[in-house]
């Protein structure tokens, strides 16, 4: 960042702006890679089980492309936090994700894969195919992302006033779930998707 004045106002803007750039960076990363870790810890676990794969190549593409360049964007509007000027300056060389951060990713990709491996599991126990039962884990693993979005938004409550400073964030949540559903229920999309089972 360049500063063309030395006027102290610009200073103070070009630190404020800093600040929520660098927090939506952290919050972006924070998003993207648990999601990545329990799509691996699903096939590793497919693998060890000797099972047939769940999700086949078409199906991470749209986990890892559309969805997740999609939601993404919703940080591109994020607000900045209340208070985040009063923030003491961070120290030289400290690390981008703490103790608390690594955790946090750990046991949401966990749960992630955790989530949809019992209802695949459960929904080939009943008889569902296979194909059915892909694109319905395929479906918990976005609807999971959606939510874990606004786990990861702010430091607020999930459901205090914060919650509705980003209006953009619902469009895009908007158009992931119409994508979702064209994947989901569109005969040429639904075979794209399942075409390898």
């Amino acid at each position: 960042m360049i500063l063309t004045d030395d006027n102290f106002a610009t200073m103070s803007k070009a630190i404020f702006e800093g600040r929520r750039i660098y927090d939506n960076i952290k919050k972006s990363i924070l998003f993207l890679l648990p999601t990545s870790f329990a799509e691996g810890l699903i096939v590793a676990f497919t693998i060890l089980m000797q099972q047939p794969m769940p999700l086949q190549a078409t199906q991470l593409l749209w986990i890892n492309m559309v969805s997740a360049i999609t939601i993404q964007f919703a940080f591109i509007f994020e607000p900045a936090e209340s208070g985040i000027m009063y923030r003491k300056p961070r120290k030289t060389g400290q690390s981008l994700m703490n103790k608390h951060d690594v955790f946090q990713m750990a046991y949401v990709s966990i749960l992630m894969a955790l989530f949809g491996l019992i209802a695949y599991q459960w929904l080939i126990s009943k008889g569902v195919d296979q194909a059915t039962a892909s694109t319905m884990m395929v479906n918990m693993i976005i609807i999971s992302k959606i939510g874990y979005l606004f786990n990861i938004r702010t430091k607020e409550l999930a459901f205090s006033k914060a919650f509705f400073t980003n209006p953009k964030a619902f469009l895009i949540i908007a158009l992931m779930l119409a994508l979702q559903l064209i994947l989901t229920y569109v005969h040429s999309c639904n075979t794209f998707s399942t075409r390898n089972h």
